[in-house]
């Protein structure tokens, strides 16, 4: 889904025709583009897999530099055995907002990267919110 539609442009612009929907469906995905890049974040949701070493790691909380969070589907620990911590052991941060920018385990959990090469891996939904907001 895009931050607009065509149906939405054309609407807006008075036109009635689909000959140029193709252009207009594009010049919508460049405009997101522009948007997403000059504010540094995507302001619609996917669900996607992101993965995080030891760098993003700072004592019980996993910082996730550059990505807005909304949701967690798993989180799987940096162990050989690819262990899943459930949402019974951390909390996402901040408490009360979206996006979330870090992940804080609880005291009775760690994280755990075995080697330089392991990682914490998070599914689930990225994105500054569920839709696109207002301007």
């Amino acid at each position: 889904m895009a931050y607009a539609s065509a149906a939405e442009c054309k609407q807006y612009l008075g036109i009635s025709v689909s000959t140029d929907d193709t252009l207009i469906d594009s010049l919508i995905e460049r405009a997101q583009g522009i948007i997403d890049s000059y504010t540094g974040r995507t302001f619609e949701a996917e669900t996607a897999t992101k993965y995080f070493d030891v760098d993003h790691v700072d004592g019980k909380y996993l910082y996730l530099y550059g990505y807005d969070l909304l949701g967690v589907t798993t989180l799987t620990n940096g162990d050989e055995d690819t262990t899943a911590i459930t949402s019974a052991h951390y909390k996402l941060m901040p408490r009360n907002e979206t996006p979330k920018w870090a992940i804080k385990l609880d005291d009775d959990t760690d994280w755990e990267l075995y080697d330089a090469d392991s990682e914490i891996v998070v599914t689930g939904t990225w994105g500054y919110a569920t839709t696109a907001p207002y301007d």
